[in-house]
Parts: C-alpha cells; structure tokens; sequence
C-alpha cells in the first residue's frame, strides 16, 4: 500500500509500505519494508532523477526472492551479498536524453545487510540507442562489499545487449511482433555470460 504526492515543478513524492509473512519449517516470519522516493523529471533538457531516499525493513520482512534463496548455497566464487537480506538502502538514478545520440543513465545505491556488518556500494554507467529499429546498450558496473574484516573487494562488469524486432527483415504480419535479444556480460574475473531469446 503506498500513496504520491506531486510537488509542482520541484517533482513528485511517494511513499509505500510492504508486508510480508513466509512460513518456515521452524516457524512463521512476518515483517514490514518501508520505502520514500522522490522523482523529478525535466523534459526541456531530457534530465530524470529517481531518489530512493530511504528504505527499510524490520528483521524479519522476506522478500520473494530473499525466500527461495534459503537454504541454498552459492558457489564461492559467486557474490556473496547475493542471498543476504537488505536492512537498508539508498537509491539514486540519473537519466540524460541526447536526442538522436541516444541516452546516458548514472546509478549509486548503498545496501546494508541483517546480521553482520556487510554492506555493498554499488556504481553503473550506461548508455543506450537505437538504429532502424534495432536497440543496443552498453552498461558498466563496479560493485563493492565491505565484509566483516573490513575488506573491500570488488565485483566489476561489462555487458552489452542488442533487441532487434523481425520487422527490419520485411513487412510480413507475422514479423511485425517478433523480436530476437542478445545479451552478454564479462566480470573482472573473466567469466562470460551470454544469453539470446526470440520472442
């Protein structure tokens, strides 16, 4: 549940609240997420700022995915962050149109985590467009976590996607709602991951 308020020309208000209740073999859990946002959106210059200013949850809110991911054990070479639930975190995005050239997006976003003292700074830099119906971006991130020793260690990426519809191969009915994508990300590591679709 969750109501917005707009705020004229300075932007837009919300705020939301989550319940959840998941059931273990030890128990029930319930718990609550509450989130704020601010947005603003500046259509003389393209510019859009997303805010999550503040978002929380009490100890025992599972989302979806935090419940299927228990009892399951990573391989130790995958992020470790990747099954611990957030207790906090702190959200900023920044889009930039460029007209014909396409358009530019900035995240940043701190989470900290229930149970230990982790907590993972993350940066991504993207850039997106389009030609003749065929879209293609290109999206760097650096992910950091601060493990219990006070280690930094770094999880950097590279990915590049393409979505190219049917329709660019002639003017068939049948073409008109079919598209193909392909996607494929390399960490600092040097591990690939690449996947393709049809639509």
């Amino acid at each position: 549940a969750g109501s917005g308020l707009s705020l004229g020309d300075i932007g837009a208000f919300s705020a939301d609240v989550t319940a959840s209740a998941a059931k273990f073999a030890e128990g029930r859990q319930t718990g609550q997420s509450y989130r704020l946002r601010y947005s603003k959106s500046l259509i003389s210059t393209g510019t859009s700022v997303d805010l999550t200013a503040l978002r929380y949850s009490t100890r025992h809110y599972y989302s979806f995915s935090e419940f299927n991911g228990q009892g399951y054990r990573l391989d130790d070479e995958v992020s470790p962050w990747l099954q611990q639930r957030r207790r906090s975190s702190f959200q900023t995005q920044l889009s930039q149109q460029l007209g014909t050239w396409g358009s530019l997006n900035f995240r940043a976003s701190r989470d900290d985590y229930w149970g230990d003292e982790h907590s993972l700074t993350g940066l991504a830099l993207g850039y997106s467009n389009s030609y003749r119906g065929v879209s293609y971006g290109v999206n760097y991130s650096i992910d950091r976590m601060r493990n219990s020793d006070g280690n930094w260690p770094e999880n950097r990426q590279l990915s590049l996607n393409f979505s190219v519809p049917f329709s660019v191969f002639g003017y068939a009915p049948a073409l008109q709602s079919m598209y193909a994508t392909a996607s494929m990300t390399r960490d600092n590591t040097g591990r690939m991951l690449s996947q393709t679709g049809i639509s």
